[in-house]
């Protein structure tokens, strides 16, 4: 397999990833990592354009599975649960960055969608209401989205571009791909109880990248790389961020 490609951000981290959001019109990423036996979580921002990581101050107050939301500009978005395993109503904490301060708390809110710095959701109380916080706003940067794969099963037509491909090792489940002009992206999975999941890159019919990204994996698990600001991304074994030119 190929893999001498080196890659333009490479970070280990002692635990495992739990979450993964992005600002568009920033450029970074927010990780969520979670240690069980030590019970603890912690949060780092990441710029894709530079690789800069800082890790993210958060109140001593948050329990250990309070978990990550969403980031815009300098705002950290975290959700503070009533315990490890209640999905319910939460307690949205939206922290200044730069400022180490809270500046918002909403009690009993269920997050729905964050859009241009505006935070939206459901508070429920004695009834459902609807609740919205808006941020300070970026000004005028430029909005990059991320490209995500799409997810092709086992029992679909497009599989056989896969199976192809690949010739001698026989793929199952599903695979996903992602076309950007001569670019294929496509992750995909081998294995029959447990699953080892690989990534590949072609370009103008030549393999730039081949490599395992997971192992030992229960079933599909979509989203497994993106791109993001002209970065190819995507976590490794649940422990490491690797971003890549494209």
């Amino acid at each position: 397999m190929s893999s001498d490609l080196v890659p333009f951000i490479n970070l280990s981290f002692e635990g495992k990833f739990w979450q993964v959001k992005s600002d568009s019109a920033t450029g970074k990423l927010a990780i969520e990592i979670r240690n069980e036996e030590e019970m603890s979580t912690t949060f780092y921002v990441v710029d894709i354009r530079t690789g800069a990581i800082e890790e993210c101050w958060i109140p001593e107050s948050l329990d250990w599975w309070s978990s990550l939301t969403g980031i815009y500009g300098d705002y950290l978005l975290i959700s503070s649960f009533k315990g490890y395993d209640n999905p319910g109503p939460a307690t949205l904490f939206i922290i200044n960055r730069a400022t180490k301060a809270i500046v918002e708390q909403v009690e009993n809110f269920v997050f729905d969608s964050m859009i241009n710095g505006t935070v939206s959701g459901y508070v429920f109380d004695e009834k459902k209401s609807k609740k919205t916080v808006t941020l300070e706003t970026l000004g005028s940067l430029e909005v990059v989205q991320s490209l995500f794969p799409t997810l092709i099963k086992e029992n679909d037509q497009d599989f056989s571009l896969i199976v192809d491909y690949l010739d001698q090792v026989k793929p199952v489940i599903g695979y996903e791909y992602l076309q950007i002009a001569d670019k294929i992206f496509m992750s995909y999975y081998v294995g029959q109880k447990k699953f080892d999941r690989y990534f590949v890159w072609v370009e103008s019919g030549n393999e730039v990248l081949h490599l395992k990204l997971d192992e030992g994996m229960s079933g599909l698990a979509t989203e497994s790389f993106f791109i993001f600001h002209n970065k190819l991304v995507f976590i490794n074994n649940r422990s490491s961020l690797l971003a890549y030119e494209i």
